[in-house]
């Protein structure tokens, strides 16, 4: 599964879930990211807890 972020300062951030084979995975998808772009990725392993630990926040607009 995937996801492309973007907006927010993110950098065009792509979230990937996967469980089998993630750094072959991850390799592969880096790997033609460069072919077809010429720029070189960063990729980052690791998990978190988020909202569950921080919470989180609703925000409303008002005019």
């Amino acid at each position: 599964m995937g996801a492309r972020i973007t907006g927010g300062g993110s950098g065009g951030t792509v979230a990937i879930i996967a469980r089998q084979h993630a750094n072959d995975i991850f390799a592969e998808i880096s790997q033609r990211y460069e072919q077809e772009t010429g720029l070189k990725t960063t990729i980052l392993c690791g998990s978190s807890p988020g909202a569950s630990t921080w919470g989180i926040r609703i925000l409303h607009h008002t005019r």
